[in-house]
């Protein structure tokens, strides 16, 4: 059993973002990083709430959990665009960076099984929204006001998606972004 030397690019380190900040549950602070059940190799992050799982290169047979907060401020090194992750002292991992090597410590513990979570068979309709609709849409919220949690209602794939930011704000996602086949 081993665990690989993997690189991973801007984006994939971005999956540092979704792990929980505050250290109640240790496990969740981390960027898991493994093989899913498919044998693709994948970085996931979660903080309890949400989960987000972005594939990498990664052939290593054991899983790891590196801090998330040492992922996130990882620099591409930029002769490669990637930083590139291998064993490094005890209790952590050597990232090659831009201006050297940054120790990244790794977190003792299990992941919590998280695959069972995404449901099976095809959905009936998604939604797609770009990060610009998506970041438009919530500075229209002022979390002071009660406004800071959306509730997504979908009545048919060829409708409007409503929703509702507490009891005061309303809006509409126009049929031109849904996807009534989506994957």
């Amino acid at each position: 059993m081993t665990v690989g030397t993997f690189t991973m690019n801007k984006s994939q380190r971005l999956v540092a973002n979704g792990a929980a900040k505050e250290d109640v549950r240790p496990v969740l602070t981390t960027v898991y990083i493994g093989k899913n059940g498919a044998g693709k190799g994948v970085a996931v992050s979660t903080d309890g709430y949400m989960l987000v799982e972005k594939h990498i290169d990664y052939d290593g047979d054991e899983s790891i959990m590196l801090d998330a907060k040492g992922v996130a401020v990882c620099k591409d090194n930029k002769q490669t665009g990637t930083v590139t992750f291998s064993i490094g002292e005890a209790d952590c991992m050597d990232a090659d960076v831009d201006g050297g090597t940054r120790h990244v410590d790794v977190v003792c513990g299990t992941y919590p099984r998280y695959e069972k979570l995404f449901p099976e068979g095809k959905p009936q309709f998604g939604i797609v929204l770009s990060k610009d609709v998506l970041a438009k849409m919530l500075k229209c919220l002022d979390e002071k006001n009660g406004e800071g949690n959306i509730a997504f209602f979908f009545y048919s794939s060829s409708t409007a998606v409503e929703f509702h930011a507490g009891d005061e704000v309303r809006g509409l996602i126009m049929s031109l972004h849904t996807a009534s086949s989506y994957r």
